[in-house]
């Protein structure tokens, strides 16, 4: 630990993402070249529409396609370093899913990962997720483009912290920890015996001298551990603070390839979209893949797929036959329209072979749908002046943000102009306007909204009310802590009857004195004034009004 106080870990060895992944790219190249249809990379048709020839080097569209699949979760199958079938593939996703703007074509979209090495790489260099900003379609020679696997890190948790002396242990690591070992070291005095040494003496050469030794803990082996051997290894005290700090460390990716669960009996434990892909590996659990937000089991519905792009390919990547996608999930066949959430599904329903009556403004309408409930769905006036037409729904009319049913009441009538005619316009009797809704006829004091409509409610709705508490209508009977307004509270008894002991800071006090009440007390000059509020307090503490019995030195 000491040796950690005045030197800084060692900068990764350049080119060590490299060195990790290259089996991987190669491995990928092969794939794509032999993917059936697929005629290399040129030309690309854009986004518009238009063709227009455009060369893109393999190494960066496979980067790319790592750092989108990465973004996105997608069900991309995993493999172990020495290599698994490939399962699954993504084609003619279109430019509103494609990161480079351009549709994918058949068997181009090809990927592995093994998520060890991805950590690793994204932890020494951090390639996947930011060094792809150079990447573009505009310029055809290859030397053109910026190698983004050459770029520098934007962070590099392995670089010296600031102000600590550049010399380093060494590139390996593991040459300052015990002989016997991690979890010898942190048990006999590696850890614990020369903390507080080295903490009071070099903490400001080294920064955070805790974070620094964590930091010499990331090596391939112990990130192994916390990605596929969760429970071997390492004692659980570092192995928590190895797993959180790889985890933050790696961001979105680290959520991808660490699971939040150690214990892993179900697919449901697994919260990692990469470790999902590769279940029966890591925790010899059988899964289909992950789904957009989980991990999906064999029992698994369509309703399960929570991604757009996932729910295009459901058929070849879990084996689901769904109708499409709804807006929020995929819909199995024989969904109805109200799983539909999103208006353009609805309006385009006829493409699941499904039949609606449209969108409502918040939800889907299917043929079946005519209770007239549903009139309080339809959120435009103009639909609800139409409803029969367009949804077969015997509606009264607009009420000012709703569409009325049959069976509405008044307060649903959020107009004013529809509130004073509500009779006339819907067959709805009101007492009239609360200032912000239509007073139903068992309404009470509190329905009033507004100052000026409580002080006259007699006159002007029929209702006897007390008054104004400051943010409410007083019904009679009301205790003193509904009124918020300090001045209503201190003449209280006087206008409303209501037996007030006065204002604390922040209420109105009711009933009599208690000692046990001086915590109400929010104010020093009202505490030490409580027999003003009939109240014995010892006096202002500082933060708080103090009960007799308790020092005013505390």
């Amino acid at each position: 630990v000491k040796a950690h106080a005045k030197t800084a870990p060692a900068k990764a060895p350049a080119g060590s993402a490299k060195m990790l992944l290259s089996k991987t790219y190669n491995k990928v190249h092969q794939d794509i070249d032999a993917s059936p249809g697929n005629k290399k990379l040129s030309p690309l048709e854009m986004g518009n529409g238009e063709p227009k020839p455009q060369y893109v080097p393999e190494r960066v569209v496979e980067a790319s396609a790592r750092k989108w699949a990465t973004e996105k979760g997608l069900p991309v199958r995993v493999p172990a370093p020495e290599g698994y079938p490939f399962t699954a593939s993504f084609a003619n996703v279109g430019p509103d899913h494609s990161p480079w703007g351009v549709p994918m074509s058949a068997g181009w979209g090809i990927w592995e990962f093994n998520p060890t090495e991805v950590a690793m790489a994204v932890l020494k260099e951090n390639p996947v997720e930011v060094q792809l900003k150079s990447v573009g379609l505009k310029r055809k020679d290859d030397k053109d483009f910026e190698d983004p696997f050459g770029a520098e890190p934007i962070f590099d948790p392995f670089a010296p912290a600031p102000g600590a002396d550049a010399s380093a242990p060494g590139d390996d690591m593991s040459g300052d920890m015990p002989d016997g070992g991690m979890s010898d070291g942190m048990s006999d005095g590696g850890m614990s015996g020369g903390m507080s040494d080295g903490m009071s003496g070099s903490a400001a050469a080294s920064g955070d001298i805790a974070s620094q030794i964590v930091q010499d803990l990331l090596t391939p082996e112990n990130v192994e551990s916390v990605v596929h051997h969760p429970k071997q290894g390492f004692g659980a005290a570092v192995y928590r603070a190895v797993k959180n700090a790889l985890k933050s460390s790696l961001g979105d990716v680290g959520a991808a390839v660490i699971n939040d669960n150690d214990v892993v009996s179900t697919c449901a434990d697994i919260t990692a979209s990469l470790d999902c892909t590769i279940s029966g590996k890591l925790f010899n659990v059988s899964c289909l893949g992950w789904g957009g937000s989980s991990c999906l089991s064999n029992e698994s519905r369509c309703e399960d797929v929570t991604d757009e792009n996932l729910c295009m390919f459901s058929k070849t990547a879990y084996g689901l036959d769904c109708a499409g996608w709804g807006g929020s999930s995929c819909m199995s066949r024989g969904a109805s329209c109200g799983n539909i959430t999103q208006q353009g599904h609805c309006d385009n329903s006829m493409m699941h072979n499904m039949t609606c009556r449209g969108w409502t403004g918040s939800v889907c309408l299917g043929m079946e749908d005519n209770d007239p409930a549903l009139c309080s769905t339809i959120t435009q006036r103009h639909q609800c002046e139409k409803s029969s037409e367009l949804f077969g729904l015997a509606c009264l009319g607009w009420g000012g943000s709703s569409c009325l049913g049959p069976d509405a009441n008044a307060e649903l009538i959020t107009g004013k102009h529809f509130c004073d005619n509500s009779l006339s316009l819907f067959g709805i009797e009101s007492l009239g306007w609360s200032g912000s809704h239509c007073l139903s006829e068992n309404a009470t004091c509190s329905d009033i909204t507004l100052e000026g409509i409580c002080n006259n409610a007699y006159e002007k709705v029929g209702m006897r009310c007390l008054g104004w508490s400051g943010s409410q209508c007083l019904d009679a009977g009301a205790d003193a802590s509904l009124i918020t307004d300090p001045e209503i509270c201190r003449h209280a008894k006087r206008k409303y009857g209501i037996n007030a002991t006065g204002w604390s800071g922040s209420a109105c006090l009711s009933g009599t004195g208690n000692t046990s009440d001086c915590s109400v007390i929010t104010k020093p000059h009202l505490c030490n004034n409580a027999h003003e509020l009939n109240m014995t307090c010892a006096g202002w503490g500082g933060s708080s009004c103090l009960p007799v019995g308790a020092s005013t030195l505390l």
